[in-house]
């Protein structure tokens, strides 16, 4: 019933964190040295810039939909992934890493662009003050204690929608990690469920794309640190480019089949899957997918609008103009 919770308060909170307007500011990133070479060019470069900063900036329309698509937007956005390479380099004292992670979160604060990993920091700095004073806190109150740091601290308000989806899958994934199968199929569920609230669509298959192209992924990150802390080795950036080239035409190709991403879920058919889930039916989870499956409708029935959601039929949103037909 933890998921359940889960699912209850973030849909909660969207009701109330939505009802504040949304303004657009420039953002600010950090800057590596690494430029564009004969070895790490074109998108490959851009993917490698954004994996590190960020920064989207050059990345093709294609690949931005198929990240989005398959829910792999996360890894261009710096966050628990992103430290979990650089923190075994911390092989120190724990007051040590106190005040290295403090610091970091000071700076990294002050771009006021990664506010994923400020909580990730915030979870980092209280789980060593807990070991420091013996307090033995569980990982789940460590969760809890973070996010409302982050609700009290503003960090919720700078981005709801950064902060509602941090809140679900770190939260999905606190709840099963002893068992990655369920970890998997609840992480999807709850993407399901994030993609509903903003009246997106992310089709069944994501379930097998999503976690495959993850894990694959995720061996680079320490290649692309190194290679930033190094400022760029020739060997290492024809290796990353090589690599990155790949997996971006894969992953564009397996967004542009139809047969892939034409079929996604309703609301009330996640909602029943949910909760054969939760009490173990998988049979009768099943049975309801294969009942209630409908064709993926590529655009929303609403679009949102200074944080209210604006039902119509043929609107077109563009900055600060609502545009219809």
């Amino acid at each position: 019933m933890k998921y359940a919770l889960l699912l209850l308060v973030t849909g909660t909170l969207s009701l109330q964190l939505n009802n504040s307007p949304f303004f657009y500011k420039k953002k600010s990133f950090i800057d590596i040295p690494n430029k564009p070479s004969e070895t790490l060019r074109g998108e490959s470069f851009s993917l490698y810039r954004a994996t590190i900063t960020g920064d989207k900036k050059g990345l093709s329309k294609n690949l931005k939909a198929a990240l989005k698509t398959f829910g792999l937007s996360h890894l261009i956005t710096p966050s628990g992934l992103h430290l979990g390479t650089l923190l075994p380099l911390l092989i120190v004292p724990t007051i040590i890493q106190i005040l290295v992670l403090v610091m970091f979160y000071f700076w990294v604060s002050s771009f006021g662009t990664y506010l994923s990993l400020e909580r990730v920091l915030t979870f980092a700095i209280i789980q060593r003050f807990s070991k420091l004073g013996k307090l033995k806190l569980s990982t789940e109150k460590l969760f809890l204690i973070t996010f409302a740091i982050c609700l009290i601290s503003g960090n919720a308000k700078a981005s709801e929608g950064s902060f509602l989806y941090s809140l679900l899958f770190w939260g999905t994934i606190i709840i099963f990690k002893d068992n990655p199968v369920r970890t998997i199929i609840f992480l999807h569920l709850s993407l399901q469920f994030v993609s509903l609230l903003s009246g997106g669509k992310i089709p069944i298959m994501a379930i097998l794309i999503n976690p495959i192209f993850s894990s694959i992924y995720i061996l680079s990150f320490p290649l692309m640190v190194l290679n930033t802390l190094t400022g760029g080795l020739s060997t290492l950036e024809a290796a990353i480019n090589i690599f990155l080239s790949y997996w971006i035409e894969f992953i564009v190709a397996l967004s542009e089949l139809k047969s892939l991403t034409a079929i996604d879920l309703e609301f009330i058919t996640l909602i029943v899957v949910v909760m054969f889930g939760i009490n173990r039916k998988w049979k009768f989870a099943m049975i309801s997918l294969c009942l209630n499956i409908g064709a993926l409708n590529s655009e929303p029935s609403y679009v949102k609008y200074f944080g209210k959601n604006i039902y119509t039929d043929n609107c077109k949103f563009e900055y600060f103009n609502l545009k219809c037909k």
